[in-house]
């Protein structure tokens, strides 16, 4: 049976499957493949995919590192000492949700000051599903 999607987020997807028949051999671990399907016409050469090992018998993974609002499908294969099995069919298609504002920054520090310039440093805001394109310093007296 393929994969499904358990809780959805920006830039992960937690799923979950059903352990297959283990063809005589106790299974030792699972692959899980996945790719973008609703591309928003981007060629298919730079669509978001890949295929990751799930170590153990383990039921679940959460795949993170997606793309923020695209539509993904997965399929899963068991491995035992004969080898790797076939790929279930794919799952029904999930989509990560949109991104949201970035969180605040760290507090600005003065490093260092002179008579006409003032260096600062802070801890940059966390993109929450897309990328930061701006930080603003705001200075007043």
């Amino acid at each position: 049976a393929p994969p499904h999607v358990t809780h959805t987020n920006i830039t992960s997807l937690r799923l979950s499957w059903m352990h297959p028949h283990n063809g005589g051999s106790e299974l030792t671990n699972f692959w899980l493949r996945w790719w973008e399907t609703d591309a928003a016409g981007r060629p298919e050469s730079i669509r978001d995919c890949g295929e990751m090992m799930v170590k153990g018998k383990r039921r679940f993974i959460l795949v993170d590192g997606l793309q923020a609002r695209r539509t993904y499908q997965f399929q899963l294969a068991a491995e035992n000492k004969m080898g790797l099995g076939q790929y279930s069919e794919p799952s029904k298609p999930a989509k990560t949700l949109d991104p949201a504002l970035p969180l605040a920054p760290g507090k600005p520090i003065g490093v260092r000051c002179s008579f006409n310039t003032i260096t600062m440093l802070w801890t940059p805001s966390e993109s929450i599903g897309a990328e930061c394109t701006a930080q603003v310093v705001q200075i007043s007296n």
